[in-house]
């Protein structure tokens, strides 16, 4: 069988420090800035090495390859208007596959994050406020465990 991806033997890398239940948090961005924020933003408020996993993506493509894909996804922070596809197709595309994965919003301009929400995204939030940490609670109590992102 030839090699690939999904059938290739990683080494787990033996680590002198605990092994901490990890959470994959997606983001779909295109803006290089506002990836650079959000990762400095979660560097800030998960404070322990390895419990959240943050990717970044650019495209709605790409992202419907993670989604899709083998590897989990607990949270989707999901922009609007992206390369390859914008969020409103991105989330119509996950609710019709019936994948369950919260999912916030967080456009620049409002209409898109209603709209999102209107299709089934389960917050909207501008994106300063989520870069700003106005979102934080949801996001912590969903990466807690707490899919519904309440406490």
């Amino acid at each position: 069988m030839k090699k690939n991806l999904y059938n290739a033997n990683f080494t787990m890398a033996k680590v002198n420090r605990p092994i901490f239940p990890q959470k994959h948090i997606l983001v779909v961005e295109d803006n290089l800035s506002c990836q650079f924020k959000i990762a400095s933003h979660f560097n800030d408020i998960f404070e322990e090495e390895g419990h959240v996993i943050a990717s970044f993506v650019s495209n709605a493509i790409a992202a419907a390859a993670i989604i899709v894909g083998k590897v989990p996804v607990d949270l989707i922070l999901l922009d609007h208007d992206l390369q390859w596809g914008n969020g409103t197709e991105l989330l119509i595309m996950i609710k019709e596959l019936g994948i369950i994965i919260p999912v916030i919003t967080f456009s620049g301009l409002p209409y898109n994050n209603k709209k999102m929400v209107e299709i089934g995204a389960d917050y909207g939030y501008q994106k300063q406020d989520v870069i700003d940490g106005k979102a934080d609670h949801i996001i912590k109590n969903i990466v807690g465990g707490n899919r519904d992102g309440k406490p």
